[in-house]
């Protein structure tokens, strides 16, 4: 009988693992963490969920098919779409949510700002208040979602009142331009929204410098376009996370937000009792034989240095031996989960950088987080092995990087054939934990690029599974008694 199932799911640029233990009466104890697609994907948005059958079948062999706690890592729609699905096609009994605050701007200021008939300033989802002491509870995330709909709701309104102005002004093939112009602005900077820095030179007036509008239709254009990035920037996050709650309220499922204190893990363990996470001491934690895991982040340090500009901006990291590129909030904010069962060690990571790792005073890494990475077995690699902040260094701070460490199986999730992952960064982790260790391996969901990859394609798991091999692919691990093996990875370059 299996101990241990892990899927990770292709859903090309996005993020889906599902966790399978047993606890010490023999039952399921199931873990999803995210279920999301990005937009534009060739998957439909319940991708994972019509997946999830045949994996949960796999491992319980009962029918069962219940999600015990149900992880959005963060915010964004490539981690958290997919789990709108699973809400509504499985019972789950808990959702761990990523920190929010209540929202300082009231429904109907944001319907006076929508009706102003000037081209004004657009909206801004940046004005949140400063944090509360206590952590965000099931009515603030419901306020939260009233306050995205107030959001995009004026939004809305603004976009096409500007659009109508231009409209009743212009020729139709004027418009067409108008929009197809704002509409590549939006488009290129979504593809790099990860790499988005606000001081640098390329915001909409300069984007739209070379256009060929009038002053007035140029200026129509900034306000549509400032609109729309901030939806990409603010209120996409927003609108996915609003969809996910509903649903997990409609279907009476228990929401909670979680940090810990900055430096300092905090411990859960599996009660089967009640069949949830419950926190337990580090001393319980470390004698308990259920399946656990250890909270490495976010701290509540960093979720209040972020309260007034969630997911708005950037955050220059600095120190350490590989290359850092800033990540945005909404990534430095996502769980850090090290899940435990059976003596055997799964890292989640959502899009972290793990920069609340990194303690700013004495320039080093705090203890009590490094040591509490211990030597995972599974490590799912940050942001699909794209900006990396501290990620890859606290690894290599940890147990994980000792020669004598067991062996491990790095997953990677990113679109086929990605034009930015992995990166150079990966490219000098590999390197690095190669002088460090041997009994290591990469498993892919879809097909990396040959010259991005060509340096260490040995640490490439070689194919497994039934059918020949692919583009693309799902990957799945299984621990039994004493072993890990690959069951299925139809991925190599």
């Amino acid at each position: 009988m299996t101990d241990i199932q892990v899927d990770m799911f292709e859903v090309q640029l996005g993020a889906a693992l599902l966790i399978q233990m047993r606890d010490s009466a023999g039952k399921s104890v199931r873990l999803l963490a995210d279920a999301g697609i990005n937009a534009p994907s060739p998957y439909a948005r319940d991708h994972v969920a019509n997946k999830l059958p045949q994996a949960l079948s796999t491992f319980a062999h009962s029918g069962e098919s219940r999600i015990d706690l149900m992880v959005g890592t963060h915010y964004d729609q490539d981690h958290l779409a997919g789990l709108i699905d699973v809400t509504k096609q499985f019972p789950v009994g808990e959702a761990l949510l990523p920190p929010v605050r209540t929202p300082a701007v009231r429904r109907d200021q944001m319907q006076e700002a929508a009706d102003t008939n000037d081209l004004v300033a657009p909206l801004e989802l940046d004005a949140l208040p400063p944090p509360a002491d206590e952590e965000p509870s099931t009515d603030t995330l419901n306020s939260l979602a009233e306050y995205c709909q107030a959001v995009e709701h004026a939004a809305a309104q603004r976009l096409d009142f500007i659009v109508g102005l231009v409209r009743g002004r212009q020729s139709s093939e004027t418009v067409d331009r108008f929009l197809k112009e704002v509409d590549a602005y939006v488009d290129d900077l979504e593809e790099s929204v990860d790499e988005f820095d606000p001081d640098e030179p390329h915001g909409v007036g300069s984007y739209l410098a070379a256009s060929t509008l009038d002053a007035d239709l140029s200026t129509a254009a900034k306000q549509v376009a400032a609109i729309k990035k901030s939806a990409i920037m603010g209120a996409i996050v927003a609108r996915w996370l609003n969809q996910l709650v509903t649903a997990l309220k409609k279907n009476g499922v228990p929401i909670k937000s979680l940090t810990i204190p900055h430096g300092v893990p905090e411990y859960y363990e599996w009660d089967g009792t009640h069949r949830k996470f419950k926190p337990v001491s580090a001393a319980i934690y470390a004698a308990s034989k259920e399946p656990k895991f250890t909270l490495l982040g976010p701290s509540k340090t960093l979720v209040n240095h972020h309260a007034t500009k969630i997911p708005l901006g950037m955050y220059l990291v600095l120190g350490g031996h590989i290359l850092k590129r800033p990540v945005r909030p909404s990534n430095q904010l996502s769980y850090v989960l090290l899940v435990e069962s059976g003596g055997q060690q799964i890292l989640i990571t959502g899009d972290s950088g793990c920069v609340d790792f990194y303690d700013r005073i004495s320039k080093g890494y705090f203890p009590a987080l490094v040591s509490a990475l211990k030597e995972p077995n599974v490590v799912q690699i940050a942001h699909h092995a794209g900006s990396n902040a501290h990620f890859y260094d606290a690894l290599l701070a940890s147990n994980f990087a000792r020669s004598s460490a067991p062996a491990a199986f790095l997953m990677l999730s990113h679109g086929y054939h990605d034009q930015i992952r992995p990166t150079v960064e990966f490219k000098q982790f590999v390197t690095l934990l190669s002088s460090k260790r041997s009994n290591f391996c990469l498993l892919f969901t879809s097909e990396p690029q040959l010259s991005k990859v060509s340096s260490f394609t040995s640490r490439i798991h070689g194919l497994v599974g039934t059918s020949s091999k692919r583009n693309v692919g799902d990957v799945r691990l299984s621990y039994n008694a004493r072993s890990w093996t690959v069951d299925h990875h139809c991925v190599m370059p």
